[in-house]
């Protein structure tokens, strides 16, 4: 396996490949600097996997990754894991594990030559959950959007989409919430934005249930059903599970 590890720091772009060890880093000579609103201290490093097997596009992404600059700006040093595909990325993510960190973010496209990028959102559901997931497709089919929403990720961004908007919808998603696509929104008000999964998620909420048997319920992990909640407080802008509830009744989704 072959992963390009690219850490880009407020004074200078390093590249490297991984295979079993660490390769000499190699200096690039591009200068970027990462400001983020997360809370992080000084020289912490911001991990963001891309998935992707078009690596022009990829690249792409890390460029418009360099542009992100939240509220309360810290520099810190944004280290971009890429994977081509869904194997490299399921490997990712367990090293990441047995190594002690975590990933601050992963960016998923659906189409990847070995399977579907539903099943690298589904391992990250369920062994990072804290870690939000934005899809980023080719396709904008709402059918899929809504798929995806619905598995647990954190953002669908349309590929079609302008740097000016790709850049805030990530920031949005890094700042906790979701971010929805222009098409799924101008099809659903905005209080009616949750997907058929999270409405059901809602009603078990509605009924006393636990995450714990809600998963049991619905066949999914407990951190997933946890995903699903953390967006529903973020759409419904609700502050606990009664809020929520209170919310979708009020608003006609219960």
């Amino acid at each position: 396996m072959q992963t390009r590890i690219i850490y880009y720091t407020i004074t200078a772009v390093y590249l490297t490949k991984r295979t079993s060890s660490f390769d000499k880093l190699v200096y690039l000579g591009v200068r970027y600097t990462i400001c983020t609103g997360l809370g992080r201290s000084i020289g912490e490093m911001l991990k963001i996997l891309i998935v992707d097997d078009h690596e022009l596009f990829g690249d792409g992404l890390a460029t418009i990754l360099a542009q992100l600059d939240v509220a309360n700006s810290i520099n810190v040093t944004l280290e971009i894991i890429r994977a081509a595909t869904a194997d490299e990325a399921i490997d990712i993510v367990n090293d990441t594990l047995k190594q002690g960190h975590k990933l601050d973010l992963a960016l998923l496209d659906l189409t990847l030559p070995d399977g579907h990028g539903m099943d690298v959102l589904e391992v990250l559901r369920e062994k990072m959950s804290k870690c939000p997931v934005v899809v980023i497709s080719a396709t904008e089919e709402r059918h899929e959007i809504i798929r995806a929403l619905d598995a647990g990720a954190s953002g669908f961004i349309p590929k079609s989409l302008p740097t000016n908007v790709i850049i805030p919808a990530l920031q949005l998603v890094l700042s906790g919430h979701q971010y929805l696509p222009p098409q799924l929104l101008s099809q659903r008000p905005l209080v009616h934005a949750l997907t058929d999964r999270q409405i059901q998620v809602l009603r078990y909420i509605h009924d006393g249930l636990s995450n714990k048997v809600i998963a049991r319920e619905m066949g999914l992990s407990e951190s997933t059903i946890k995903a699903h909640i953390r967006q529903i407080f973020s759409t419904l802008e609700a502050k606990s599970r009664s809020h929520a509830v209170n919310i979708a009744v009020q608003s006609g989704i219960l």
